[in-house]
């Protein structure tokens, strides 16, 4: 199968140049395993899917030789150069706890006592919420550590999920997405509280040259994407705009491009989803191009993206 993925911004000033940065940063390699066990475990919950460790520097690790017995579970969990942090969390009671361990090395066997992990401070639950959701200790600016995802609960409801923050970091990064169609995202202060958007979107017209899609509600940016599938070819293009700029494609393809790319025609791509972005006055059109082509990344922002197709 052979994917074209093309991208495009619009609405830049044409005085504006942007330089294509570099991106710095070392992906951590595996130190080695350190032997875990949690001992009192006395939840109805299997830890099996209750109790997750943060050991990676962004994202949740698996875990390997797994044993629970009585009350007592006991894991491998790998450990990356640089992060010797290992934070274990869950629910207890149908709160989230956690409790963080320090100066873990590859080799070493720790036992931590279940009655002993601390609520989460800032606890925010998303009550009826259908998706999943974390928070990430940020460190340095290459440095991340993963700090909850707690999407299990003992409640009726299996949709409830908890977001939290535990205290020593200076910034905080919040993710927050939906099934239903919307992202939220903030950079800074771990979210004291969190409330969904209520929006409506509306497709006037789905061309490429007369592209037109509305939203209820203000934005700053916006993009679309269509996309052709032919045989074992997908081709896809991206479109973004700013608030002002409708993100249609009204010019035809360079000579170059349909050379390389013969089934890159305009007539066989179709729309297939687009979103519209609204930050907290913090994030414009403008910080998204920066971040992209210069590597100039704001140290605080909040921002919805609100899907549509």
């Amino acid at each position: 199968y052979t994917f074209y993925s093309i991208e495009t911004f619009k609405g830049v000033p044409a005085e504006e140049t942007f330089t294509l940065g570099k991106i710095t940063g070392t992906p951590a390699t595996l130190a080695g395993n350190a032997a875990i066990t949690i001992t009192n475990y006395s939840e109805s919950l299997d830890p099996r899917s209750n109790i997750k460790f943060s050991t990676k520097p962004y994202g949740a690790a698996g875990v390997f030789s797994a044993n629970y017995s009585g009350t007592t579970y006991s894991v491998n969990t790998p450990l990356y150069q640089g992060f010797n942090k290992v934070q274990v969390y869950g629910l207890r009671a149908d709160v989230p706890v956690y409790k963080m361990i320090s100066n873990v090395n590859a080799g070493d066997a720790v036992s931590v006592d279940f009655n002993t992990f601390e609520p989460f401070e800032n606890f925010v639950p998303l009550n009826s919420f259908y998706g999943f959701a974390y928070v990430i200790g940020i460190e340095a600016d290459d440095s991340h550590f993963e700090l909850v995802v707690s999407d299990k609960s003992s409640s009726a409801d299996p949709r409830k999920l908890y977001i939290g923050s535990v205290p020593g970091f200076p910034r905080y990064l919040t993710y927050v997405y939906s099934f239903s169609g919307f992202e939220f995202l903030k950079v800074g202060g771990p979210v004291a509280s969190f409330v969904a958007p209520v929006y409506n979107t509306s497709v006037t017209n789905n061309t490429l040259s007369g592209f037109k899609a509305s939203i209820n509600t203000d934005h700053d940016y916006k993009l679309a994407q269509w996309r052709e599938n032919a045989g074992l070819h997908r081709a896809t293009w991206i479109v973004h705009s700013d608030k002002n700029t409708h993100p249609n494609i009204d010019f035809d393809f360079p000579q170059q491009l349909t050379t390389a790319y013969p089934n890159l025609t305009k007539d066989g791509l179709v729309l297939s989803n687009g979103s519209f972005i609204r930050s907290a006055g913090t994030y414009t059109y403008l910080d998204m191009l920066a971040d992209r082509f210069k590597n100039v990344r704001k140290t605080e922002y909040e921002m919805y993206t609100m899907a549509f197709n």
